[in-house]
């Protein structure tokens, strides 16, 4: 497998996308997460998932089949594993957010790994650049976003445990934060 293919893949994919803060290209997210990983002595098909995770969630055209044809059975099913299943729109942001951790709790070890990660690397965003989120956003965060996080934390029993004490103290200190923020 080679992660420079996946990365070129998602660069490919994620084109002309933006993160929601600060105007930074969107592949700035998924190159996070796989640093994150390798930082962690993770490698391999957890580390081309990585790459790939918001692909199908995120970029027109690309769909599973694609990534399997492309990166195998094994980074597909990855993938698949982090990405919300698609639900009508209809549903509320907390029923939508039920249905969501039922499908993380389901994953393997790697995948519920793979996502505390790339919960810990939008948290990071957040601190990283928190000068440019705007206060409808850090009231998002701080009644919200930091909650949801917690229930990964407290469902995703079969990830890491480097990577939930990281997304742990990342929690912390953007609770901290926001408290100082008078949000």
């Amino acid at each position: 497998m080679s992660l420079q293919k996946a990365k070129e893949f998602a660069e490919i994919s994620h084109a002309g996308q933006k993160r929601k803060h600060g105007n930074r290209p969107y592949i700035y997210h998924p190159e996070c997460v796989a640093l994150y990983l390798e930082e962690k002595s993770y490698s391999g098909n957890i580390v081309a998932a990585a790459w790939l995770h918001d692909t199908v969630e995120d970029c027109p055209g690309v769909t599973y089949n694609i990534l399997c044809r492309e990166f195998g059975p094994d980074i597909a099913r990855l993938v698949s594993e982090v990405s919300h299943p698609f639900l009508r729109e209809d549903y509320s942001r907390s029923e939508r957010w039920k249905i969501y951790l039922e499908h993380y709790e389901k994953a393997s070890d790697e995948g519920q790994t793979l996502k505390l990660a790339d919960r810990y690397c939008n948290l990071k965003e957040y601190l990283d650049f928190w000068d440019d989120v705007p206060n409808r956003d850090r009231k998002f965060l701080n009644t919200v976003y930091l909650s949801e996080s917690v229930d990964l934390l407290d469902n995703l029993s079969l990830a890491d445990s480097d990577v939930s004490n990281d997304l742990l103290y990342m929690i912390n200190d953007l609770d901290e934060l926001c408290s100082e923020s008078d949000l």
